[in-house]
Protein backbone atom coordinates (compact mmCIF):
# COMPACT_ATOMS: atom_id res chain seq x y z
CA UNK A 1 0.00 0.00 0.00
CA UNK A 2 0.97 3.33 -0.94
CA UNK A 3 1.66 5.99 2.31
CA UNK A 4 -0.99 8.56 0.31
CA UNK A 5 -3.58 5.66 0.07
CA UNK A 6 -3.21 5.12 3.79
CA UNK A 7 -6.53 6.09 5.76
CA UNK A 8 -6.16 6.55 9.55
CA UNK A 9 -8.67 3.91 11.58
CA UNK A 10 -10.20 4.15 15.12
CA UNK A 11 -8.43 1.30 17.01
CA UNK A 12 -10.58 1.81 20.70
CA UNK A 13 -13.78 3.73 21.46
CA UNK A 14 -15.94 3.08 24.34
CA UNK A 15 -18.53 5.55 26.07
CA UNK A 16 -16.26 7.26 28.98
CA UNK A 17 -12.50 6.07 27.15
CA UNK A 18 -10.70 7.58 25.43
CA UNK A 19 -10.47 7.13 21.27
CA UNK A 20 -7.25 5.90 19.92
CA UNK A 21 -6.41 6.16 16.57
CA UNK A 22 -3.70 4.87 14.34
CA UNK A 23 -2.00 7.38 11.83
CA UNK A 24 1.49 6.92 9.67
CA UNK A 25 4.33 8.51 11.27
CA UNK A 26 7.30 9.01 9.81
CA UNK A 27 10.29 6.56 10.66
CA UNK A 28 13.94 6.11 9.40
CA UNK A 29 17.08 3.71 9.97
CA UNK A 30 19.78 4.93 11.92
CA UNK A 31 22.92 5.04 9.65
CA UNK A 32 24.85 3.58 12.17
CA UNK A 33 23.45 0.71 14.03
CA UNK A 34 20.22 0.14 11.26
CA UNK A 35 17.49 0.51 14.17
CA UNK A 36 14.15 2.07 13.24
CA UNK A 37 14.39 5.29 14.50
CA UNK A 38 11.70 8.08 15.28
CA UNK A 39 11.49 11.55 16.01
CA UNK A 40 10.65 12.36 19.67
CA UNK A 41 7.82 14.29 20.02
CA UNK A 42 7.86 18.11 20.70
CA UNK A 43 8.70 18.55 24.37
CA UNK A 44 6.39 21.58 24.42
CA UNK A 45 3.49 19.53 24.44
CA UNK A 46 4.09 17.23 27.02
CA UNK A 47 3.49 14.02 25.09
CA UNK A 48 1.97 15.73 22.25
CA UNK A 49 -1.35 13.63 20.97
CA UNK A 50 0.30 10.02 22.61
CA UNK A 51 -1.79 8.49 25.69
CA UNK A 52 -0.52 9.51 29.36
CA UNK A 53 -1.45 6.17 30.60
CA UNK A 54 2.24 4.39 31.15
CA UNK A 55 1.80 1.46 29.70
CA UNK A 56 0.53 3.67 26.13
CA UNK A 57 2.91 6.61 26.29
CA UNK A 58 5.24 7.17 23.62
CA UNK A 59 8.00 5.73 25.53
CA UNK A 60 6.46 2.32 26.14
CA UNK A 61 5.13 1.98 22.46
CA UNK A 62 8.38 2.61 20.46
CA UNK A 63 10.01 -0.01 23.60
CA UNK A 64 7.56 -2.75 22.60
CA UNK A 65 8.50 -2.04 18.57
CA UNK A 66 11.91 -2.45 19.39
CA UNK A 67 12.32 1.36 17.80
CA UNK A 68 14.93 4.02 18.67
CA UNK A 69 14.62 7.56 19.03
CA UNK A 70 16.45 9.89 16.79
CA UNK A 71 19.13 12.33 18.53
CA UNK A 72 19.99 15.74 18.05
CA UNK A 73 23.17 14.87 16.35
CA UNK A 74 24.02 14.39 12.92
CA UNK A 75 26.94 11.76 11.44
CA UNK A 76 28.22 12.13 7.32
CA UNK A 77 24.79 15.05 7.57
CA UNK A 78 22.48 12.04 9.09
CA UNK A 79 20.71 12.29 11.95
CA UNK A 80 21.53 9.25 14.17
CA UNK A 81 19.72 7.57 17.08
CA UNK A 82 20.14 8.95 20.18
CA UNK A 83 21.64 5.30 21.61
CA UNK A 84 24.50 6.00 18.80
CA UNK A 85 25.10 9.71 19.96
CA UNK A 86 25.81 8.91 23.59
CA UNK A 87 27.84 5.36 23.18
CA UNK A 88 30.11 8.19 20.80
CA UNK A 89 29.68 6.26 18.15
CA UNK A 90 30.40 9.42 15.23
CA UNK A 91 32.27 12.04 15.50
CA UNK A 92 31.71 15.93 15.58
CA UNK A 93 33.60 19.01 15.02
CA UNK A 94 33.15 21.68 18.28
CA UNK A 95 32.70 25.00 16.84
CA UNK A 96 34.39 26.36 19.50
CA UNK A 97 38.09 24.75 20.24
CA UNK A 98 37.91 23.17 16.82
CA UNK A 99 38.79 20.02 17.42
CA UNK A 100 37.34 16.36 16.45
CA UNK A 101 35.27 14.89 19.55
CA UNK A 102 32.81 11.62 19.72
CA UNK A 103 29.36 12.49 19.90
CA UNK A 104 29.07 11.38 23.33
CA UNK A 105 31.19 14.80 24.24
CA UNK A 106 28.05 16.95 22.45
CA UNK A 107 26.73 19.55 25.56
CA UNK A 108 25.10 21.34 22.64
CA UNK A 109 23.95 21.34 19.80
CA UNK A 110 22.40 24.04 17.69
CA UNK A 111 20.56 24.64 14.30
CA UNK A 112 19.53 22.39 11.03
CA UNK A 113 22.20 21.21 9.91
CA UNK A 114 23.59 21.40 13.83
CA UNK A 115 26.45 22.92 15.05
CA UNK A 116 28.07 21.63 18.01
CA UNK A 117 29.87 22.72 21.13
CA UNK A 118 31.73 19.97 23.38
CA UNK A 119 31.27 19.39 26.96
CA UNK A 120 35.25 19.99 27.02
CA UNK A 121 34.85 23.61 26.58
CA UNK A 122 31.85 24.00 28.65
CA UNK A 123 34.38 22.93 30.95
CA UNK A 124 36.78 24.90 30.66
CA UNK A 125 36.11 28.05 28.47
CA UNK A 126 35.18 30.86 30.85
CA UNK A 127 31.74 31.32 31.20
CA UNK A 128 31.46 34.66 29.46
CA UNK A 129 33.20 33.38 26.44
CA UNK A 130 30.67 30.10 26.60
CA UNK A 131 27.53 32.16 26.92
CA UNK A 132 28.88 34.83 24.03
CA UNK A 133 29.32 32.01 21.62
CA UNK A 134 26.07 30.30 22.39
CA UNK A 135 24.25 33.31 21.58
CA UNK A 136 25.99 34.20 18.60
CA UNK A 137 25.20 30.55 16.93
CA UNK A 138 21.66 30.84 18.25
CA UNK A 139 20.92 33.98 16.80
CA UNK A 140 23.11 33.08 13.60
CA UNK A 141 20.72 30.07 13.64
CA UNK A 142 17.38 31.27 14.19
CA UNK A 143 15.28 30.88 11.12
CA UNK A 144 16.75 27.25 10.28
CA UNK A 145 12.95 25.63 11.37
CA UNK A 146 11.19 28.10 9.60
Amino acid sequence: MEPREFVPQIVSEGEHQAIYGLMLVSVKRCPLCKEIMIEPPCKDYYQGPFPRWIECSFESQIKRAGWVIKSGVEAAEEAICATCAASGKAYFLCDLCGEKRSTDEVQVSIGDPPVYLCKQCYKTIPAQEWDDKEEHLREEHRYDFE
